[in-house]
Parts: structure tokens; C-alpha cells; sequence
């Protein structure tokens, strides 16, 4: 490998090019006499912003769970939908959907708590946070 340009190949170099994007490369197709070819491949269409945000668990299924369920993925994605909320400037969306995720277990979420934090701090406006959340900041020192 240190010496690829000492080949028997009649002076050929290997050629390193970059693409801009993705690329389909066919090799050998019928009529292309062995040639390799490499062109441009269509994207497939963008589904926007909306297509693959995930959906905010309803409070009916959260609450119907029950005490001691493991709602550590809801309680996530909620966190992430917070976080897209932040990314667009909405932070009163923001704080209600951490807030929702602090009612239904987010204490035991790490950083949770200091992103509601944070959050607040920034002037995000919304009701009291809900007795679990309040005992939970009192448990830790917040």
C-alpha cells in the first residue's frame, strides 16, 4: 500500500474524488463495455420537519399506567419534544411539556431537572408545576 502508484498497470494512478451528495455507481452495466459509471442519486423527497417528530404521549395513557409503571420512554420523548420546542423558540410549549414529564417521573431522569430549570430561568411562563415535581425538587435541593 505504500507504493500504489508502482503498479504493472500501465500507468494508471488511483483517483480519490468527492461528492456533494449521494451517488448510485454501476459497474459493468450491459453497453458500458466494463465501465464503471457514477452519477448523481435522486434524494428521496423530504418529509419536512414534522415527519419524524414523535407524539406526545396522552396524559389519559400516562395516568392509566398507574403508580410504579416504567414510563422512562415516554418520559424521554417527551423530553425530546421539549427540546425541539426550545430549537424553534417555543419556550412556553417547552415548559409544559417538561413539566408533564417531571408529573410522570422525570425526577429520576438525568438533567431533566436542570433543563426545567434552565428553562424557567429563561422567562418561559406556565402554572405551577405539579405536586410530584415540587416534592421532587424539594428532594433534591432545587
Amino acid at each position: 500500500w505504500d507504493h500504489l502508484g508502482d503498479s504493472d498497470d500501465e500507468g494508471a494512478e488511483p483517483r480519490v474524488h468527492a461528492f456533494a451528495g449521494p451517488q448510485r455507481v454501476t459497474i459493468g452495466a450491459p453497453g458500458s463495455g466494463g465501465q464503471v459509471r457514477v452519477e448523481p442519486s435522486e434524494a428521496p423527497p423530504d418529509e419536512g420537519p414534522e415527519g419524524d417528530e414523535p407524539m406526545e404521549p396522552a396524559d389519559e395513557d400516562l395516568e392509566a399506567a398507574g403508580p410504579g409503571a416504567d414510563l422512562r420512554e415516554d418520559v424521554l420523548e417527551l423530553r425530546g419534544l421539549a427540546e425541539r420546542a426550545l430549537a424553534r423558540g417555543e419556550t412556553p410549549e417547552a415548559l409544559r411539556l417538561l413539566e408533564k414529564a417531571m408529573r410522570f417521573g422525570g425526577a429520576s431522569c438525568p438533567g431533566l431537572e436542570d433543563l426545567l430549570r434552565d428553562v424557567r430561568a429563561r422567562g418561559g411562563s406556565a402554572p405551577a408545576p405539579a405536586p410530584e415535581a415540587s416534592r421532587a425538587e424539594t428532594r433534591s435541593g432545587g
